[in-house]
Order: structure tokens, then C-alpha cells, then sequence
């Protein structure tokens, strides 16, 4: 009977064992799965400050070339690199 009454207890523990996630941490998943499934249109329309942003996010941060006021020089190099991520 000891048996029965343990297994009684820890059967709705197992169940109330559930992921907790704050609705920032929701967010930022979804953001970056977005940024993710992006098409490549979607890439190439996009300003320098975001190119540089994705670069670092996808560890292609070695592409890129930056001019004196922190624009792209080889704007084309790196959504090549990105589209190959």
C-alpha cells in the first residue's frame, strides 16, 4: 500500500513539471525564428545597422567591412554570407 500512495504523489508532480517562460523571453524566441525564416528579398532590402546586426547573430561578424561612419563597404559580401547561413 506504500507503494500505491508514493506512486499517487509523484504522478501529479511529473505532471505540474511545466517549461516556465516569460512573455520577454516568448517574444525574443519568436523574433528571432522571424529573422530566421526571412526570404532572401527580405535580406537584401535591409539597412546596413540590421545587415551588421544579423551578421553578428549568425556569426558571420569575419564579412564585414565598415567605413569610416559605420556603413557597409561590401554590402553585397555579406547577404551573400547571410543567405548561405
Amino acid at each position: 500500500m506504500a507503494k500505491a500512495e508514493h506512486a499517487r504523489r509523484t504522478i501529479p508532480e511529473r505532471r505540474n513539471r511545466k517549461m516556465k517562460i516569460t512573455k520577454a523571453r516568448l517574444r525574443q524566441i519568436i523574433k528571432e525564428e522571424l529573422e530566421y525564416s526571412m526570404s532572401h528579398e527580405d535580406i537584401e532590402q535591409m539597412s546596413d545597422a540590421e545587415l551588421i546586426d544579423m551578421a553578428h547573430k549568425d556569426g558571420v561578424e569575419e564579412f564585414l567591412v565598415l567605413d569610416g561612419e559605420g556603413d557597409l563597404v561590401n554590402r553585397e559580401e555579406v547577404i551573400a554570407a547571410l543567405k548561405d547561413v
